[in-house]
């Protein structure tokens, strides 16, 4: 009877073991998946042929998107006479960071980039920007383009063309900022503006945005 006993004893540890192990794992494992955000790319070596759709950039195998792409949308500025929005597209560059790099796939790819952006929005701007010595009206809603150069989320270099009621264009440097994390769409991108606005080739203006 004693060795009946200390068999059933020895079934119900052996059962209960591999239990407790599946519940541990799977703890493990969504609690991983919810806390590590960054994307963890297989490791490569320099000259490696990469697979095709990826790349070997600081030793990690990082999707391709052909170096061209969106890095920022829904990006806002505002001055007390002027607002708008714009997105920062990459024009091919190179990615790098401690940590490996971003593919831009990633909604962080902005982090990492640093080469050549174009850069595409609207602005509204009111009757007291470029009134200085100017005939010209200039309040109403303008089509932005430019390009620029952007490492680390700072922007230099930044030419920008405003197509509207007069003839603008916005010579500056800016930074990139979001108090809670930039990412591609996120709400809070803002961009911080810092040049010269010109007409007709001419200075009208210093501007700061926020």
């Amino acid at each position: 009877m004693k060795n009946l006993k200390d068999l059933f004893s020895r079934i119900i540890i052996l059962g209960v073991f591999p239990l407790l192990g599946l519940v541990a794992c799977g703890k493990n494992n969504s609690g991983s998946s919810n806390s590590n955000y960054q994307p963890s790319y297989q490791s490569c070596v320099v000259g490696q042929v990469a697979p095709a759709g990826y790349m070997c950039i600081n030793g990690q195998l990082i999707p391709t998107g052909g170096g061209v792409g969106s890095l920022l949308n829904n990006v806002e500025f505002n001055a007390s006479y002027m607002n708008g929005t714009m997105s920062i597209s990459a024009q091919g560059g190179s990615y790098g960071g401690s940590a490996g790099g971003y593919g831009m796939g990633d909604s962080k790819a902005i982090i990492y980039y640093n080469g050549p952006i174009s850069v595409q929005g609207t602005m509204t701007v009111d009757s007291s920007l470029c009134t200085s010595g100017t005939m010209y009206p200039v309040a109403g809603t303008y089509t932005l383009t430019g390009t620029g150069m952007i490492a680390s989320g700072r922007i230099s270099q930044l030419n920008l063309t405003a197509a509207g009621a007069a003839n603008l264009s916005i010579q500056a440097t800016a930074v990139v900022y979001n108090p809670t994390g930039l990412e591609r769409d996120a709400m809070g991108n803002k961009i911080s503006l810092s040049g010269t606005v010109l007409m007709n080739g001419m200075s009208c203006g210093v501007i700061y945005t926020y």
